[in-house]
């Protein structure tokens, strides 16, 4: 997730397949890790002020209609605090030779129960801001893929 958005945003889907015996995705976990020098509140990662625009996190249904926002265009998320609201932020993970990194869950099975999406539908990140100063940031997104249908043998 480290490139330049600051001329569009640019989204990172997880899209639940479609087509197969696996017809939906229980949703349960999105996680983060950046690394970066010198991370500090107030900031995004390690770059020197919070981002502008933000970065969103939404569940969009299989015609691209938003069906969740976890941040939203009002209050999208755009210091390494404002994770904090939304999910379990870990201690800031200062390593010895340079780098800071910081662990990110947003557990949403923790609120009771994980949230079903059906095939086509999408979790997505929208990054906003140009993030390519920062070392490394991935994301994942974790879930289990339920069959509610039998398979067949063609």
């Amino acid at each position: 997730m480290n490139i330049d958005a600051s001329g569009g945003a640019v989204n990172f889907d997880y899209i639940v397949p479609a087509g197969t015996v696996y017809d939906i995705f229980m949703f349960s976990r999105l996680n983060f890790v950046i690394v970066d020098g010198n991370i500090r509140w107030g900031r995004f990662a390690g770059l020197g002020a919070a981002l502008n625009n933000g970065v969103l996190l939404q569940v969009l249904d299989d015609n691209d209609v938003i069906q969740q926002h976890f941040s939203t265009d009002v209050h999208p998320l755009r210091t390494n605090e404002d994770f904090g609201g939304l999910t379990g932020v870990d201690n800031v993970i200062r390593l010895a030779a340079g780098d800071d990194a910081i662990p990110i869950r947003f557990s949403i099975f923790k609120s009771g129960n994980t949230m079903t999406l059906f095939p086509n539908w999408r979790v997505r990140v929208v990054i906003q801001d140009n993030l390519s100063e920062i070392s490394h940031m991935d994301g994942l997104v974790q879930g289990i893929l339920k069959r509610t249908r039998e398979a067949k043998i063609s």
